[in-house]
């Protein structure tokens, strides 16, 4: 990992395609979160996740929102894991989709079906309930 943030330092100063500043943020603020670096981390991924969102680069934008709710998980700021994964949850529109469309063969429109049971090849009880659906 310290490769890749080396490799990325070399952008500096080149900053004019914002493809590679968000893969900047984004790499730099990942390698942080892995290397313990939870204060980089954290400054990192919410830079990458702006810029993501401002660029519509929205896988960009899940990963950078996926770490940045881990940066809150591991320093105990669950209730800012929550509200990065409610804003993640807002960008990603197919599990959604896919709920509603389940709910409605099911004879359920309206109602969200129940979150998916454990995968087969996961172990039992590494898959939790959402505890609520989130808001449209």
């Amino acid at each position: 990992m310290p490769g890749a943030v080396e490799r990325l330092g070399a952008l500096r100063g080149r900053r004019t395609d914002s493809f590679l500043v968000t893969v900047q943020h984004l790499v730099s603020g990942i390698c942080a979160l892995w290397l313990g670096d939870l204060k980089q981390a954290g400054e990192r991924l919410r830079r990458a996740a702006a810029q993501a969102e401002h660029t519509e680069n929205q896988l960009a934008q899940i990963h950078a929102l996926d770490g940045e709710a881990m940066v809150g998980v591991l320093t105990g700021d669950l209730r800012a894991a929550e509200q990065v994964l409610a804003r993640a949850y807002a960008v990603v529109k197919v599990p959604a989709l896919a709920a509603a469309r389940l709910a409605a063969a099911r004879g359920r429109w309206g109602r969200p079906s129940s979150p998916p049971a454990t995968p087969p090849n996961w172990p039992a009880g590494s898959a939790r309930p959402l505890r609520r659906w989130p808001s449209r």
